[in-house]
């Protein structure tokens, strides 16, 4: 279609203004088909460099930014077709009671097959809900989707009889078979939970979302208080606590977070809690919330108080709002409501810098390279064995380094410098002065059995370059201090790694780099 589309551009001479005259305006007319039907498609199409507008009818672009930031549509998505963080949800109904009192602890394991063994591998668990036969589960299971791989799952539903305990202790009530692309496709399924032993198990539904990434988060903490609320229980208040749930993709909601029980009263205030805004609203800040205020009731089945409805947007402007009840709306002409709740929100930013971003910021970085010249495990039992040639403890004859890893070949390379290049060259082009600081453990002088004191002291870390901080200029000179060192030292016995790591935060924290470029303030 946009191959014709293409040929039909460049056959007329006058296109109307109405009707796409490139490739450009046909892709946009696609990409703005697929925005608007995003909820039910799991990938978009990508806009070319020339579009501009091509996600301007996408939800969640139009959405403003809750920081107020008003380049939010400058903003280019980024979409890969392959790769994908897909947030699965669960619930399930009419559930078997395995339990001998009351009614079963509902838990969902999720497991993925594992091509190479053909085993199912645990990949996460939802919370455990008590005494329910219909559970919501608030716990999402993530799993990184990739369509070019078979990815098949298998989610059982068990009583827990054993929390904290893994999938063979608990008693299962069934299973339901399904690959991650049948999930992906439909971003919903509901499936019949089967066993052997039982006949009808239960049904288990599961929501699927992609996760959109952001260029930055932020976290939400909110209070919420309660006022007059409907008294629900016979003898006393009520015991209210709420549910928080957002809308999916089928027009249903899925709950994010459930608040503790305050029990005897009708003006509650529960304790703040916080959460990330990808959990609240996954980057459409006006998508609708839900706040359902419920009794709890020792049987399990809490009595309903009301409900309220708004977004992300509306939420962090502090709003009081009132709960209502539809069934007593109906049988009481001078139904109100059933209280009213207040919410004090604060936001806080949770910028995500890449490593460009520091470098961009002015960030001065400086290398530092440690060489471990001793293998502890091994020196400790063969330190005399002087054929035993397999490790890089072991030393030669009457010289100094002498193993395999550390011995040049034809006086050119070895294992060790071959590493020192791969891994010096690439880091080194982010380094200031491309002066790099060098040193050495598990090292001893030829003709002494203890670690050197030379330079550092008695930790075993040994300078093997110039100067206070021990720098040599670039990967040649990293190469030419090592060999030096392999003909004047011979592996110690056993060496430690934290003298080296505690000397490296002594050099960083006394050398301040100042940013000049920028005028900050100065980086340790």
């Amino acid at each position: 279609r946009l191959a014709r589309g293409r040929n039909m551009s460049s056959s007329s001479p006058s296109p109307s203004p109405s009707s796409p005259s490139s490739s450009s305006s046909i892709a946009n007319h696609v990409i703005d088909h697929k925005d608007t039907n995003s909820s039910s498609t799991p990938a978009t199409l990508p806009s070319s460099s020339s579009s501009s507008s091509a996600s301007s009818s996408s939800p969640s672009s139009s959405s403003s930014d809750p920081y107020n930031n008003n380049n939010s549509n400058n903003k280019r998505a980024s979409v890969e077709f392959s790769h994908a963080t897909l947030e699965l949800r669960f619930s399930c109904y009419q559930l078997m009671n395995l339990a001998y009192f009351g009614k079963c602890n509902a838990q969902v394991y999720v497991l993925m097959k594992d091509v190479h063994s053909n085993k199912y591998n645990e990949i996460g668990k939802t919370e455990i809900i008590s005494s329910s036969d219909c559970p919501q589960f608030l716990t999402p299971i993530r799993i990184q989707y990739d369509f070019t791989r078979s990815q098949q799952l298998k989610i059982s539903v068990v009583n827990a009889c054993k929390p904290g305990g893994v999938l063979s202790e608990q008693d299962l009530i069934g299973d339901v078979l399904c690959t991650v692309p049948e999930i992906a496709r439909f971003m919903a399924i509901t499936r019949q939970i089967k066993h052997i032993a039982y006949k009808e198990p239960g049904v288990l539904r599961v929501i699927a979302e992609e996760i959109q990434q952001q260029d930055d988060s932020g976290r939400m903490t909110v209070t919420f208080t309660g006022s007059n609320l409907d008294k629900k229980d016979f003898f006393g208040k009520s015991d209210p606590y709420f549910l928080l749930s957002r809308l999916q993709h089928d027009s249903t909601f899925s709950p994010i977070y459930k608040s503790e029980v305050i029990k005897r009263t009708l003006d509650p205030h529960w304790r703040p809690f916080s959460m990330d805004l990808q959990t609240i609203c996954n980057g459409d800040y006006t998508r609708p919330i839900k706040f359902e205020c419920l009794d709890w009731n020792i049987s399990g089945k809490p009595s309903f108080i009301g409900e309220a409805t708004f977004n992300f947007h509306e939420l962090q402007s502090n709003i009081t709002f009132p709960l209502l009840n539809s069934s007593l709306s109906l049988k009481k002409s001078s139904y109100t409501n059933s209280g009213t709740i207040t919410s004090l929100t604060e936001m806080s930013r949770d910028l995500r810098y890449t490593f460009l971003d520091y470098l961009r910021g002015g960030c001065s970085i400086s290398l530092l390279v440690g060489i471990d010249f001793t293998n502890a495990w091994d020196a400790a039992v063969h330190d005399d064995d002087k054929d035993n040639n397999n490790s890089i403890s072991s030393s030669g004859g009457g010289g100094g380094v002498t193993d395999g890893k550390h011995t040049d070949t034809n006086n050119n390379t070895n294992e060790t410098i071959q590493a020192l290049r791969s891994v010096c060259q690439i880091l080194n082009e982010y380094d200031d002065d491309k002066k790099i600081s060098l040193f050495g453990i598990g090292m001893r002088q030829l003709d002494d059995r203890k670690a050197s004191s030379s330079g550092v002291g008695d930790d075993g870390v040994i300078p093997l370059g110039e100067g206070m901080l021990s720098e040599v200029v670039g990967v040649d000179g990293v190469v030419k201090a090592y060999r030096d060192a392999t003909k004047n030292w011979r592996p110690a016995p056993i060496v430690k790694l934290s003298p080296l790591i505690r000397h490296v935060n002594e050099i960083c924290s006394s050398v301040s780099v100042s940013q000049d470029r920028h005028g900050g303030d100065a980086l340790s």
